[in-house]
């Protein structure tokens, strides 16, 4: 058995590198092989009624290896954050909080995808409170597909012009939150695909990121613009790990 776990995917159509190269990933998962996406499948997401053909193609495959035994599970990203039960039903997979908590060969570890960890960053975690707020939500999900397209690209515009004013040491994580929700979960062990930065310093950029509580334990870069298939060992007790990334400071 293999647990796999991919993020930061930002699919934004179906005829692309990234679409293909995850249609290819998905064909190398074996029966009772576990999948973990941990946010950002998607650039977008307005809401699951704005059915795409990228979207259908995406459940279509996501349901094929459902049937087949694999364990599916997905959690939000910062940009698909409005993605239901009802895409998850029809895809035959499991919607998951962030933090989530899994047990692998005895030991537990936290899958995160990360920007709640980014505190330093006031200005994206103050948007966040209120898009994350259900009540907003529900308002948002209430307005014609036109109108949340509208609102998402005028969002997404927004967010650019806001990262060019601020530092990477804002927009990453804060370790002492890194550190509270090892406490909090009470694991040594985290996985995510954030830049993430290290007790001792070090700074993993467009990277698959491991953290143990006292240092960067592991990073797997992948190119800024194409994605690539890291397959290895974690540590000795843990079993066979498969990674797919392309973020992109996204």
């Amino acid at each position: 058995m293999t647990t796999y776990f991919i993020s930061d995917l930002h699919m934004e159509k179906i005829e692309s590198p990234i679409t293909s190269t995850f249609s290819e990933f998905l064909k190398r998962l074996n029966q009772n092989d576990k999948l973990y996406i941990l946010g950002d499948l998607f650039e977008s997401w307005i809401g699951d009624d704005n059915v795409s053909e990228l979207s259908q193609f995406v459940i279509d495959q996501l349901n094929s290896l459902s049937k087949q035994g694999i364990h599916i599970g997905i959690m939000h990203g910062n940009r698909d954050f409005l993605i239901g039960h009802d895409f998850c039903d029809a895809a035959s997979i499991e919607l998951i909080n962030d933090p989530y908590i899994i047990e692998i060969n005895g030991e537990k570890a936290m899958l995160t995808h990360g920007d709640q960890l980014c505190t330093d960053d006031h200005e994206y975690q103050a948007f966040r409170s209120v898009v994350r707020n259900p009540i907003w939500q529900k308002d948002f999900l209430n307005f014609p597909i036109s109108k949340r397209e509208k609102i998402a690209g005028e969002t997404k515009d927004a967010s650019k012009q806001s990262k060019v004013q601020k530092t990477m040491e804002i927009m990453d994580v804060n370790p002492d939150a890194v550190l509270k929700a090892f406490k909090e979960n009470a694991v040594i062990t985290a996985f995510s695909l954030k830049a993430f930065k290290t007790a001792s310093g070090l700074t993993s950029m467009i990277s698959i990121v491991f953290w143990t509580l006292d240092c960067l334990l592991a990073s797997f870069v992948s190119p800024a613009i194409f994605s690539r298939l890291e397959i290895g060992k974690f540590r000795k007790s843990f079993c066979q790990i498969g990674f797919l990334t392309t973020e992109r400071n996204a």
